[in-house]
């Protein structure tokens, strides 16, 4: 079984020694970007430098293959094969995962390659949250994915106990000392862009809203009528008020428009952007003035159906901004 995770879809090893071969990789002009990619994690991986020439690794182009697949080749030389990026890119994971140095020589046992993925979405979440993660972590993880062709990196920047976003709308929102800056969100975007990886961020609504509420209680928080804001779900365990968005105030629903905005224009590359909508409990809104008036107004008859006629609204005004909810 040779090294390379996940195992390639078919491959044959020929009988004959490893290839040993100088530090060199070339490659046609349109893959240039792809050869710095590889140069840049053969740095990081082996500790020495990839130097320009012919020879040894060799970036090339076959418009015969299929999107998103690649051919690699090891006999006297290293040649790897991709009609496009994505397959190009693949075939850089594999190959870095494959090769080996040692006395400032490169190795790799001789054989072909032939691979693609079997799906179009491969994810991989992280919460910056709950341990915190330092921004020199977040290049970490996109290399992660890079290595094992996994496209989606969804980052979990929102919960009841942290904001890791930074916000013009709402100042008082990002956490302090664990937000990452506009600034280091853009290196992020840029770092993921150049490895093929499609990063997906997060907003939680309407539940896992306590920190939220507790900046912008005015914005974001229900009119309740129970005990100290405190009640209990049908098993008898307290759930706190804080943790739930209006869904009957214009106000609070414009204030997840606004940070909603801000994240699109923070990540303008990503395809989706994840709501949450987990682990809400709706039966609160029956203590809300505001949202019993806006379920009266619209004719809604339970907080289950104004539950998901919000969800509906979130991701009505995410598509409206050209994302996918």
């Amino acid at each position: 079984m040779i090294p390379i995770i996940p195992i390639p879809k078919k491959y044959t090893e020929y009988q004959a020694s490893p290839v040993s071969l100088p530090l060199l990789a070339e490659a046609a002009p349109e893959w240039a970007a792809e050869l710095t990619v590889l140069k840049e994690l053969f740095a990081q991986i082996h500790s020495v430098p990839l130097q320009d020439g012919a020879g040894s690794i060799s970036l090339c182009t076959d418009p015969a293959l299929k999107p998103a697949s690649y051919v690699l080749e090891v006999q006297t030389d290293i040649c790897l094969y991709a009609s496009d990026r994505e397959g190009m890119l693949y075939g850089l994971a594999t190959l870095l995962q494959l090769v080996q140095v040692s006395d400032d020589t490169l190795s790799a046992p001789a054989l072909r390659i032939e691979d693609y993925p079997d799906k179009e979405f491969r994810a991989f979440m992280f919460d910056p949250g709950f341990a915190v993660q330092p921004f020199r972590l977040l290049r970490k993880y996109v290399d992660l994915c890079f290595l094992y062709k996994v496209n989606y990196l969804h980052v979990h920047f929102v919960d009841n106990s942290f904001y890791t976003l930074p916000s013009k709308a709402f100042p008082e929102l990002p956490s302090k000392g664990r937000h990452y800056s506009y600034e280091e969100l853009a290196q992020f975007n840029a770092y993921a862009a150049s490895r093929g990886i499609k990063v997906i961020p997060e907003f939680e609504c309407p539940g896992h809203a306590s920190l939220l509420n507790k900046r912008y209680r005015d914005v974001f928080g229900c009119h309740f009528e129970g005990e100290n804001g405190e009640f209990y779900n049908e098993l008898g365990e307290k759930y706190s008020s804080d943790a739930l968005l209006c869904a009957g105030s214009e106000k609070a629903f414009d204030g997840v428009k606004r940070l909603l905005r801000e994240i699109v224009e923070m990540f303008p590359d990503a395809p989706y952007i994840h709501i949450g909508g987990d682990e809400a409990q709706h039966e609160l809104w029956a203590n809300c003035a505001d949202c019993q008036a806006y379920m009266k107004e619209h004719g809604i008859t339970s907080t289950k159906e104004l539950y998901g006629e919000y969800m509906g609204r979130v991701a009505s005004y995410v598509l409206s901004l050209g994302k996918t909810p």
